[in-house]
């Protein structure tokens, strides 16, 4: 291959890897970092203990009015799954990292926006 094929093969290469890595980032009204998964997801770290983002999830899944269909928690993990008004899939799951540190993935049927009042939402309950 001569040097200018080389040269745009790699780019592409790089091109297709940063967009299969994330979608994007953003921050919450209370300045928390997230990540924007591949499928529209919204990941990121916040500072309080899993019990309490559990009640904040729940809280926040009924407050924007969306239907509770599931809600589990042990000492490592927890979900709150429901849906919208028109049946879409919300589904909020979080991942213990230490005594005051979760990790936390917010979906809501691929819209972000949506996840992102969510996550907004449970950062206010959690507070």
């Amino acid at each position: 291959m001569n040097t200018f094929t080389t040269r745009l093969s790699r780019a592409l290469l790089l091109a297709l890897v940063t967009a299969a890595a994330g979608c994007g980032k953003g921050t919450t009204q209370q300045g928390t970092l997230y990540s924007i998964g591949i499928n529209q997801s919204l990941s990121c770290y916040i500072s309080h203990n899993i019990y309490v983002v559990q009640q904040a999830a729940v809280a926040s899944v009924r407050g924007a009015g969306y239907t509770v269909d599931n809600e589990a928690i042990d000492t490592r993990e927890s979900i709150v799954e429901g849906r919208t008004a028109l049946d879409k899939t919300v589904r909020i799951r979080a991942f213990k990292q230490g005594d005051k540190v979760t990790r936390l993935e917010v979906y809501v049927a691929g819209d972000t926006e949506a996840a992102k009042e969510l996550l907004d939402a449970i950062e206010r309950g959690a507070g």
